[in-house]
């Protein structure tokens, strides 16, 4: 099983949903989280915790968008 994060809740998102939680049911991924540029409405999407993409990329050692 893969662990994944989404990235990405908007459009996107909404294209995909049905098959990403499609895999998790056949146990090929776990998803980890959604990341997001906007965290500030909600630490939830459906029942996957959003992920700040900037902290996100901080702690990867990106730190640019």
């Amino acid at each position: 099983m893969l662990n994944v994060i989404v990235w990405g809740n908007q459009e996107q998102y909404d294209l995909f949903i049905n098959q990403i939680k499609a895999e998790e049911l056949k146990g090929n991924i776990c998803v980890k989280g959604v990341v997001s540029e906007d965290c500030a409405w909600s630490n939830k999407i459906d029942e996957y915790e959003m992920i700040d993409k900037k902290v996100l990329l901080q702690e990867l050692g990106g730190g640019k968008n």
